[in-house]
This record gives C-alpha cells, sequence and structure tokens, in this order.
C-alpha cells in the first residue's frame, strides 16, 4: 500500500492490498464502485472527511437543580422562554443560563438520518457510498449498513432514484 496523505478521503481493500486517497468524494466513490465490478471486493473506508458535507449544529440545554432535569432546545430563544417559564410556573429557579452544546451530526445517525442529510446536499440524492463511509467512520459493518438500507427500501422509508444514490420518503 502507498503511504498516507492528508487527503479528505481514504479507501483499502484487505484482499487486493490496494488503496487511494482522493480530495473528492464522488470520485474516491466511482474509484470503489469500479473497485468492486472488476473484483468483488468490499473496500473499506479509512479516512472520510465529511464535516463539510454535514455541519454540526448547536443545541441549547436548560437545567433546574429543584426537579434535577434538564431540556434541550434547537434555538436559544426557545431555551431562555422555557426557562422563564419554568421558573413562573415552579417557582424554581434555573440553574443560570442556557448551556452551548454543539452536536456533531455524524456521531450516532441512524443510515436513515445520514441519507436525509446527505440526499439534501446531493442534486441526484445520497450517494450510497457515502452513506456506507459515514456508517463506517461510525464503527458499523458495511454488511450491516447494507442489511439496513435494504431492510429501509422495502418498507418505503428510502428509494433510490438514481443507480448509487438513496432518498428519504
Amino acid at each position: 500500500m502507498s503511504e498516507s496523505s492528508t487527503l479528505p478521503f481514504r479507501v483499502e481493500c484487505p484482499e487486493c492490498d490496494i488503496d487511494h486517497e482522493s480530495e473528492e468524494f464522488d470520485e474516491i466513490s466511482s474509484f470503489v464502485g469500479k473497485h468492486h465490478e472488476h473484483t468483488g471486493h468490499d473496500m473499506e473506508w479509512v479516512r472520510t472527511e465529511f464535516e463539510h458535507i454535514i455541519e454540526s449544529a448547536t443545541n441549547w440545554e436548560v437545567s433546574c437543580d429543584v426537579c434535577d432535569d434538564e431540556w434541550t432546545f434547537g434555538t436559544i430563544e426557545q431555551a431562555e422562554n422555557f426557562s422563564k417559564e419554568h421558573s413562573q410556573y415552579t417557582d424554581h429557579e434555573s440553574a443560570g443560563e442556557p448551556a452551548e452544546v454543539v452536536v456533531d451530526n455524524l456521531d450516532s445517525r441512524s443510515v436513515k438520518e445520514i441519507i436525509g442529510d446527505l440526499a439534501d446536499r446531493y442534486e441526484e440524492g445520497a450517494p450510497e457510498q457515502a452513506v456506507y463511509a459515514i456508517s463506517a467512520e461510525n464503527d458499523i459493518e458495511i454488511a450491516e449498513i447494507k442489511r439496513e438500507v435494504e431492510k429501509l427500501r422495502r418498507s418505503g422509508e428510502i428509494y433510490v432514484p438514481t443507480q448509487g444514490h438513496l432518498r428519504t420518503t
């Protein structure tokens, strides 16, 4: 195998001892597809940097020491309003200002959520190889991902608008 560089995408085939890196997802995805077509081997995604495709989100948490509970909101305004209402309706003081919580959308995402996120960013829908790469980055085996994709397709939760791409219904 060649020496590793810092390109955002890298795949390796454990059966052929071949690897490939690229700056562009579409190029490496094409390589993975052609490699499978010619060898029948599934390549392993070694490095995927999708941060520019699926961005992190910010949530806001409000906590109450009396209730020993916390609530999460999508905007600071929602969190501040809830905190005021909670104080008003329970006579509990909030535990300070809402706390900002950054949520990495790549962590703990379901296969369906990943498809939905990617489909919005690609004209033809979520590239199937990207779904595999992101899921593999979260330590899910490709065979398991393929089973989940097929299950979602059969149940009508996703469909194939064009070969190699997926969309949620």
